[in-house]
């Protein structure tokens, strides 16, 4: 299939068109990114700190629930357990919420804090559920490397996204582009993510 075929295209154990995807995204994200909604969502702290605990804290405690269902095969077990323990997705997770006419940039703010400490929080979380299980889990003892993990998150989701805001801030055209054209992005923005999707 051709999706799969441009998934599987590699370079150093990166997904070179998904990295270039998950970009673009958040570069578009960031051309639309008003600085008054970015002061009015660090105000926020409540609904922030809700966010956090909500996502990397009682989500996270599921996996421990999840990871002993007794589901068949029982590889159905440890990807629900690893769902629950990661952090919101990089792409869908604003996404979905701009799409529901939700606060995007509140969304943004939450996907980028909680993946820079699902680094640090998920490998701990996955050790605690493993180590409550009688068998032994294939790949239990492989570690994950928190310092590729940044750096794909550097690379892809937060320099794109300054990268944008700068662009925006550049000019007052690029701006009045940015609101003019805030559909087409949108739109743009939705076939990148079902790109991501389709080479899964």
């Amino acid at each position: 299939m051709p999706g799969k075929f441009l998934g599987e295209l590699e370079s150093n154990d990166w997904a070179v068109i998904s990295a270039i995807n998950i970009s673009l995204i958040f570069f578009l994200q960031g051309l639309g990114l008003k600085t008054d909604d970015m002061k009015a969502a660090l105000r926020a702290y409540k609904a922030v700190s809700y966010g956090i605990v909500a996502i990397l804290g009682i989500t996270g405690l599921y996996g421990f629930i999840m990871f002993h269902i007794p589901f068949s095969p029982a590889e159905f077990s440890y990807g629900a357990a690893l769902f629950c323990t990661v952090p919101t997705t990089l792409t869908s997770g604003v996404t979905l919420v701009n799409q529901g006419n939700g606060n995007g940039v509140l969304a943004l703010l939450l996907t980028a804090g909680t993946n820079l400490l699902g680094i640090v929080t998920t490998p701990f979380y996955l050790k605690g559920i493993f180590s409550t299980s009688n068998s032994s889990v294939e790949g239990e003892g492989q570690a994950l490397d928190p310092t590729e993990l940044l750096l794909k998150l550097l690379l892809t989701v937060l320099m794109p996204l300054a990268v944008g805001k700068v662009v925006r801030e550049s000019s007052k055209r690029i701006q009045e582009f940015a609101k003019e054209y805030k559909t087409p992005i949108t739109m743009i923005t939705n076939f990148l993510l079902i790109m991501i999707v389709w080479m899964r």
